[in-house]
C-alpha cells in the first residue's frame, strides 16, 4: 500500500513555481527545487515526477490561479471600471519583477516544446473567454455598445495589451512611462468599447496646410432627442445634423 505523502502538496507545488518564475526551466536546479520545497530528492520524484513534469504541473497552477483572479476581478459591478483595475492592478502588483511566468515560460521554451505553447495558449483562451463574457454583461447592462464580433475582438486586444505590459512592467519597473502605457490601453479599449455608442457622433474636417492635410477629428455626446433621431435614421436625423427640419 503506498504511503501518504507526510506534507502539503499544493503548499509545495506553490514553493517550486516560485522558483521556476524566478530563475526559469533551464536555470532552475534540482538542488534549487529540493531548497525552495524542503522535500528529499526521492519524495519529489514519487509526488511530482521530474523536473519537466513539475514545471509543468507548476505552470498549470499558475494558470489556474491566474484565471480565478481575473475572473473574481471581472464579477459584478462594472465592467470598465474592473478592467480598469486589473491594467492598473498589473502596474503595482508584489510579483511585478518577475512578468508572467505564462509569457517567460512562452519566451524561454518555445517553439522547441510545444506541449508548453499549448498550455499557454489555452490559459490565454480562458482569460479572452472570461473578459468576452465579462463585455457581454456589459453590454446586457447597457453599460457598453459593442457587436459581437466587437465583443470578441475587444477581448483579444485586452489580453494581448496586459501580457505586453507585464513584460514592460518586468523590464522597467520603475518607469513612469508605464502609466502612460495603461492609459494608451484604456483610451483604445475606450474607442472600442464606445465604437457602436448611439450617443457618440464623430466629426472628421480636412483642411490644406500648404503642401500638407491637415485632419481634425472630434466626438460628441448627442442629447437624448438626438439620439432617437439618429436610431431612426433617414432625412430626420440628417436635417437636425444641419440645424433644419425634416420636410
Amino acid at each position: 500500500m503506498p504511503r501518504t505523502p507526510e506534507f502539503d502538496q499544493e503548499q509545495v507545488l506553490d514553493a517550486a513555481l516560485r522558483a521556476f518564475w524566478q530563475k526559469g526551466y533551464e536555470a532552475t536546479s534540482l538542488t534549487d527545487l529540493l531548497e525552495a520545497t524542503g522535500l528529499a530528492r526521492q519524495s519529489l520524484y514519487n509526488t511530482f515526477g521530474d523536473k519537466r513534469a513539475l514545471f509543468l504541473t507548476s505552470l498549470r497552477r499558475y494558470a489556474d490561479l491566474g484565471f480565478g483572479q481575473l475572473s473574481g476581478a471581472l464579477e459584478g459591478g462594472s465592467v470598465r471600471a474592473a478592467i480598469r483595475r486589473i491594467f492598473e492592478d498589473a502596474l503595482h502588483c508584489e510579483d511585478r519583477d518577475r512578468g508572467c511566468f505564462l509569457v517567460n515560460a512562452t519566451t524561454e521554451l518555445l517553439p522547441r516544446d510545444p506541449e508548453v505553447g499549448r498550455l499557454v495558449a489555452s490559459a490565454m483562451a480562458r482569460q479572452e473567454r472570461a473578459l468576452a463574457e465579462a463585455l457581454r454583461r456589459g453590454v446586457r447592462q447597457g453599460e457598453l455598445h459593442l457587436t459581437p464580433r466587437r465583443i470578441e475582438q475587444t477581448a483579444r486586444f485586452l489580453v494581448g495589451a496586459l501580457q505586453g505590459l507585464r513584460v514592460m512592467v518586468k523590464a522597467t519597473p520603475d518607469s513612469p512611462a508605464l502609466k502612460d502605457v495603461v492609459s494608451d490601453a484604456l483610451a483604445l479599449r475606450r474607442v472600442q468599447l464606445f465604437g457602436h455608442d448611439p450617443r457618440m457622433v464623430a466629426n472628421v474636417e480636412v483642411s490644406r496646410d500648404g503642401d500638407r492635410l491637415r485632419v481634425t477629428a472630434r466626438s460628441t455626446v448627442l442629447p437624448e432627442d438626438m439620439v432617437k433621431l439618429r436610431a431612426g435614421g433617414g432625412a430626420g436625423y440628417a436635417a437636425s445634423l444641419r440645424g433644419g427640419s425634416q420636410s
